[in-house]
């Protein structure tokens, strides 16, 4: 009987701290409301980060996304993103380096199939030597839902903040 109840107890603590949607790649600032497809996206960016997976990073954008990288010129299209990842993580490889990416929603509204991020993201970078860096942005991404019912970036753009 006690393990039971205690088992519920721990249920319902976990549940409850769950319920603000913080993880290690994602946290909504106070206020945010969590969106549990859009957060998917970030949980998919974070993971597809972690694999080195240039396709599935592009997968979460839109076909026609508009991509507004700093210094650059606008990119267009989801086949761009793939080609820019993939250079981006096979230069990754080669050096023998992992990557990992986290992010802070800060402000977050939501209307019908539109949606807006604004936030922080933290871009780890770990060396075959095991030495981690980190550097900081912010960055706003507009989603859409599509007609299959899923979310994705339509817009994206950052730029780098100093380091802590």
């Amino acid at each position: 009987m006690i393990n039971k109840l205690a088992l519920t107890l721990i249920l319902l603590l976990v549940s409850a701290l769950g319920g603000f949607s913080q993880t290690k790649d994602l946290v909504l600032d106070k206020g945010v409301a969590k969106h549990a497809r859009i957060d998917k996206i970030y949980a998919k960016f974070s993971q597809a980060y972690r694999d080195l997976d240039a396709r599935a990073v592009a997968d979460l954008y839109t076909v026609e996304v508009l991509y507004l990288v700093p210094g650059n010129d606008v990119k267009r299209g989801r086949e761009t993103i793939l080609k820019d990842f993939s250079g981006f993580f096979d230069q990754t490889r080669i050096e023998g380096r992992k990557l990992s990416i986290s992010f802070e929603i800060l402000e977050r509204k939501v209307s019908g199939g539109l949606a807006y991020d604004a936030g922080i993201y933290t871009l780890s970078n770990t060396n075959s030597a095991g030495t981690t860096s980190s550097s900081r942005g912010k960055f706003v991404v507009i989603a859409l839902k599509g007609k299959d019912n899923v979310w994705r970036f339509q817009l994206d753009t950052y730029n780098d903040m100093p380091s802590k």
